[in-house]
């Protein structure tokens, strides 16, 4: 079933010029409503495919069209943000899923009833789970070990604007944590968090910068944010490229040009690779907002202006820890590799992630077989490379598990193949 195209002219403002106020505002008010009416024609396209038609695809390019257009209102960004994850949950990416739910609640806490329903679909994704397990937890867990080190510097250098609006971050970002605990010691041990930083507001409000700095320093259950070892998986390259973002923000808060020059440096290595030789998908755009951060942080240390460095560090690691790809960049086996393939590991394993995403859409473009040997083509040239060792062992079970997906997709075996490449999964 096809459905029409809806296209809207808007006059431009230079045509309206001669129109007087009330002409204007009339003119104004109709090029919204006709806004309005496209986006709604839109949303009831995407609907159709999605409830009616089972096609997810389909609906999913028309929720992205639709989250591209500006000035769109609160509760139409909220319900197609749901409605995106729906699509994307029952297309098994449940880590895309929990992403958008999350940016609904987080974002659109009022445009009800999608807030409450993005918080029910959370809880469906894993009910059993403890909250340290739920992998919504991790993102956040991981964006208050940036806001702590932010902390870190705003203190260090008596930045009382910037302090206190990290600390309301911080308690923002507890408040969402302490709303889905389930046992009495997190919710003590969080409401006591909760008190702490309100002390040290209270203290940076009256000038007192050394008891203030002090309080945070002492504070074990707080300065224990900054720490990633139980953050991540063994196979979790998040887990390194976590890593550099902690060695930039510390550099930057001691005013360490040349480290902060240097970790900037290794990072931006690792996301050409990628998005050079990555497929046109999740991974790639996730590394693609690491690129153009890193970029600007760069330029920032370069010119010394740390400040703004870290200001526009901090910013930037709220989308990173919150967005599309973030912590799904799992290498099987990783510790058998050496640093230096990391990221031509993760460029090889997107063309797998866009297989799978692919699996489900028979018509589009390129065919998931095609993304397969587009892995195996890349994993030969790695495997030319690591002649010995755990790594050319590893290397032979990728080629060998790619070999057999692509098999078995090539004889319309989907779920055989799609069982082939479960376990390397971005």
């Amino acid at each position: 079933m096809k459905f029409p195209q809806l296209t809207v002219t808007i006059a431009s403002l230079s045509a309206a010029a001669h129109l007087s106020a009330v002409e204007t505002a009339q003119s104004a008010q109709s090029a919204q409503s006709l806004l309005s009416t496209a986006v709604n024609l839109q949303l009831e396209s995407g609907a159709w495919r999605e409830e009616i038609l089972g096609d997810l695809n389909g609906a999913i390019r028309i929720y992205q069209h639709v989250l591209e257009k500006p000035d769109l209102g609160e509760r139409v960004r909220a319900e197609t943000t749901h409605r995106l994850g729906v699509c994307f949950l029952f297309k098994g990416h449940s880590t895309h899923a929990v992403t958008l739910f999350l940016r609904v609640i987080r974002e659109y806490p009022h445009a009800e009833p999608f807030a409450n329903r993005a918080a029910e679909n959370l809880l469906l994704i894993s009910p059993d789970a403890r909250p340290s397990d739920r992998t919504w937890y991790q993102d956040e867990a991981s964006y208050l070990g940036d806001l702590a080190l932010s902390l870190d510097g705003a203190l260090e250098h008596t930045e009382k604007e910037s302090a206190l609006e990290i600390i309301k971050e911080m308690q923002e970002s507890f408040g969402l944590l302490l709303s889905q605990f389930d046992t009495a010691t997190d919710r003590q041990l969080r409401e006591q968090q909760t008190k702490n930083l309100e002390l040290i507001t209270d203290l940076i409000q009256s000038g007192h910068w050394a008891p203030a700095k002090l309080k945070w320093d002492s504070n074990a259950d707080l300065s224990a944010l900054k720490s990633r070892t139980n953050q991540f998986e063994t196979d979790d390259v998040n887990a390194w490229t976590t890593a550099r973002r902690d060695a930039v923000a510390l550099a930057l808060n001691h005013k360490d040009a040349d480290l902060a020059l240097a970790e900037t440096s290794r990072l931006l290595t690792f996301v050409t690779v990628v998005t050079e030789l990555g497929a046109n998908s999740l991974t790639r755009d996730y590394t693609r907002l690491l690129q153009e951060t890193f970029t600007s942080v760069n330029r920032f240390a370069r010119a010394r202006q740390f400040s703004e460095a870290r200001s526009f560090l901090r910013q930037a690691n709220r989308v990173l820890d919150r967005t599309y790809g973030a912590y799904t960049l799992h290498v099987p086996g990783l510790n058998d590799f050496p640093e230096s393939l990391l990221p031509e590991l993760v460029a090889s394993l997107s063309w797998i992630e866009l297989a799978q995403n692919n699996l489900d859409d028979p018509g589009g473009e390129p065919s998931p077989v095609d993304s397969i040997l587009k892995a195996i083509q890349q994993v030969e040239t790695l495997r030319q490379r690591v002649r010995k060792g755990p790594a050319s062992v590893r290397l032979d079970q990728w080629k060998s598990d790619f070999q057999a997906a692509a098999t078995a997709l090539k004889s319309e075996k989907i779920e055989r193949g799609r069982k082939w490449l479960q376990p390397y999964s971005l």
